[in-house]
């Protein structure tokens, strides 16, 4: 079987072209969505790259190792962006990952350098690109698993159908890897595949990385943009606490877990004393903000498991799985003595909050969600009644 290499050349550039396009309008109607920009413009320069290397005949033909140089450049300069917006995308600390990425990069394009200028052949400078781009591939790929927490969070959301987009973009960029490697293995041993040539094939699954490559992206932002609605469904817009109906589902949850391992749950129920008098005095977008920052010095220094609610007003609630009576107490003091100390100024106005608490651990079959929460509101409650600023806790 051959191929019309001229035409095929044509056509593939003319699907990346419209490839990188339609990621740029995806870019533009999701501007707020970090890495978009970036991934656009990566494979824009991939798409540039390919063509100072495709051949479309004599006539037309781009010869030189400068244009070759430049389009192999172009190509892994590309894959880098793509990388970079990808971590970008995912909120990925990216100092560490871009003196990599760029380190590697650098690397591939010297030693492209020197096999162009020095006695290296063109299938040399292709096989060295092709392991490269390879290596950037997987680079992606490690980039998707610790974006979802390692190998284990990335299985869970497929499994569970929550990150397709990120799943099948990881295929992708292996698929592509892969080939990178088959590829230089081809022409390094002077092999040819059993159907067309090696450089057709090529062309042919450049075509497919890069269509496929601006679909998976648009999937991967539309499930990331619906868990992101759906977190915000959850959460309570003012203090970035979990709203109550979400904190019900979650509380439900972490006792049957409880239970089922035998351990304490603890809940601290938190309610800001004489708290309309600031809004009163201030006015409410100042209370907003104080009840904002109050937030901010409750949850600081809390554990990943410990889940926090506005469970209505000024009342606050903080659970804590795991935690026995003596930890829970330790916690509600220095939750109390932190807001105490602090300096809660909202528009530069200081404001002095003081709180009172109740406290209730469970376990086994008293962890049950109604029984906790309403002991946890009586002693809050008593301790209002009995002086504010107090923490209330099982006689």
């Amino acid at each position: 079987m051959t191929f019309d290499i001229p035409t095929l050349s044509v056509a593939v550039l003319l699907v990346m072209f419209l490839s990188s396009l339609s990621l740029i309008a995806h870019w533009l109607a999701n501007r707020a969505t970090g890495g978009l920009g970036a991934v656009a413009s990566g494979v824009l320069a991939f798409s540039l790259g390919n063509c100072f290397l495709f051949e479309y005949g004599a006539e037309l033909a781009l010869e030189g190792k400068l244009y070759n140089l430049l389009g192999q450049t172009l190509v892994l300069l590309g894959l880098l962006w793509v990388w970079l917006g990808i971590a970008e995308f995912w909120q990925i600390k990216q100092r560490r990952l871009v003196f990599f990425a760029s380190l590697l990069v650098a690397l591939a394009v010297v030693s492209l350098a020197y096999q162009a200028f020095g006695d290296g052949s063109s299938d040399e400078r292709r096989i060295s690109e092709a392991l490269f781009a390879s290596a950037v591939s997987l680079g992606v790929i490690f980039t998707l698993m610790r974006a979802l927490g390692g190998r284990f969070g990335f299985y869970k959301g497929i499994i569970r159908r929550t990150t397709l987009g990120v799943g099948l973009t990881a295929v992708l960029f292996g698929g592509h890897a892969l080939y990178g490697l088959y590829f230089a293995f081809m022409l390094a041993a002077g092999h040819q595949p059993l159907f067309g040539s090696l450089m057709a094939i090529s062309q042919l699954e450049i075509l497919a990385f890069v269509m496929l490559l601006a679909l998976v992206i648009i999937i991967m932002t539309a499930e990331r943009l619906q868990a992101e609605l759906k977190i915000q469904e959850m959460m309570d817009p003012l203090t970035r606490a979990l709203n109550r109906r979400a904190f019900m589902e979650v509380m439900k949850a972490v006792l049957a877990r409880a239970r089922r391992l035998a351990e304490p749950v603890s809940v601290v129920m938190v309610d800001i004393d004489k708290f309309k008098k600031v809004n009163l005095a201030h006015g409410r977008s100042v209370g907003d903000l104080a009840l904002a920052e109050f937030s901010e010095l409750v949850t600081d220094g809390r554990r990943s498991q410990d889940v926090f609610c506005r469970f209505g007003g000024e009342e606050f609630v903080l659970m804590l799985p795991g935690t026995a009576e003596e930890g829970a107490d330790l916690v509600a003091a220095r939750i109390k003595q932190r807001i105490e100390t602090a300096s809660i100024t909202p528009n530069a106005i200081p404001i002095k909050l003081t709180i009172s608490m109740g406290v209730v651990t469970a376990r086994g079959d008293d962890l049950e969600v109604d029984g906790m929460l309403d002991m946890v509101d009586r002693r809050m409650h008593k301790a209002q009644k009995l002086q504010f600023q107090v923490i209330e806790t099982a006689d």
